[in-house]
């Protein structure tokens, strides 16, 4: 039992549970005291205007009184008894700890209460006020950024594994990327799948996505393995994109599982591999193996609120996981070459 529903019977605020009362029993403990009393007193007001035909006003106000009386103490003394009970008792118990401890109502509210609870909360005393500037609008656009978050498209259980191999047909190193996530809508259903490569000669050339599968809660699936590669740029950066657009799912699943099959070719005799996140995303698991002759030169993560876990073993394989929920932007960055000496180098 909670310190608080304690401290509530201790100052005789809930009724202490009858535990003794069974089943064989619960009439006898009903039919006693106020019950009858409040019984006896309806019945007789209804003796009293029964042997009056006509009877003066202040009988009447009598009468009237003797009833409400006696339903008062009717209801009161069936009242006292069920809420001597264990299981009202318990009810009153469960219904403090959601609304004083577990504050559960909180979670039922619209999200610009939910808002206003925040910035409630968390709203900076005076002396922060003067030590911080402007932390209020920090909180402000942390709270917004938090509760914005259903507005996207998350990902959950993201998984890449990866093959960096030496072709030698195009003088290059590759890598092939399996990778595999479960995407979850917005109330707006969901967003479109976006494929880039980087707009360069050497490195867009022989890059290509061999298929995309789409799979829904219902075992249905449906693979895409021809592709339109259009033109797009930002912030002086050019790249091929492939566009997967998700209209006709709509919000008819809770989620969809997202499988594709990626290779991208480097500069020749080294490779940069990079991955990063374009929405907040639950989980994520990145192996990257080399094969014989190739090592990694370098790696590096950019983490944005979580932590990240990295098992290199001898520069020739690399796990990367992480168990939490991270924002966009965070992502990884490998370089992977042919090792020095190598007579393909």
């Amino acid at each position: 039992m909670s310190v608080i529903t304690n401290w509530i019977q201790e100052n005789k605020f809930m009724p202490q549970p009858k535990n003794n009362i069974n089943k064989t029993s619960w009439f006898k403990h009903i039919f006693i005291n106020y019950f009858w009393v409040g019984l006896v007193i309806i019945l007789l007001s209804i003796v009293i205007d029964s042997c009056y035909s006509a009877h003066p006003f202040w009988l009447d106000v009598i009468v009237k009184t003797l009833e409400a009386v006696g339903i008062s103490v009717l209801v009161a003394s069936i009242f006292t008894f069920a809420s001597g009970t264990s299981e009202f008792v318990n009810k009153i118990q469960n219904l403090l700890q959601d609304i004083i401890i577990h504050r559960n109502f909180l979670s039922n509210i619209d999200s610009e209460s939910k808002r206003q609870a925040l910035a409630a909360l968390i709203k900076p005393n005076e002396l922060e006020r003067q030590n911080y500037a402007n932390l209020e609008d920090y909180y402000d656009s942390f709270i917004n950024k938090t509760l914005d978050i259903t507005k996207k498209c998350v990902r959950s259980d993201y998984a890449i594994n990866a093959r960096v191999f030496n072709d030698i047909e195009k003088c290059a190193l590759g890598v092939t990327q399996d990778i595999s996530y479960r995407v979850h809508p917005t109330k707006a259903g969901y967003d479109n799948i976006n494929l880039k490569f980087l707009d360069s000669e050497d490195l867009s050339k022989h890059s290509f996505c061999e298929y995309i599968a789409i799979s829904s809660t219902g075992g249905g699936r449906k693979v895409y393995n021809q592709f339109e590669l259009n033109d797009s740029s930002q912030g002086g950066e050019h790249w091929k994109e492939i566009t997967i657009k998700l209209d006709e799912f709509g919000l008819n699943y809770s989620h969809l599982n997202i499988d594709m099959r990626v290779t991208e070719y480097g500069h020749g005799h080294w490779i940069p591999i990079g991955w990063r996140a374009g929405q907040p995303t639950d989980g994520f698991s990145y192996y990257l193996r080399c094969e014989e002759g190739i090592k990694i030169k370098n790696v590096m993560t950019f983490i944005s609120g979580a932590k990240f876990y990295i098992n290199n073993k001898n520069n020739t394989e690399i796990h990367i996981t992480s168990h939490q929920w991270f924002n966009e932007g965070t992502g990884v960055s490998i370089i992977a070459s042919i090792v020095e000496g190598n007579p393909d180098n």
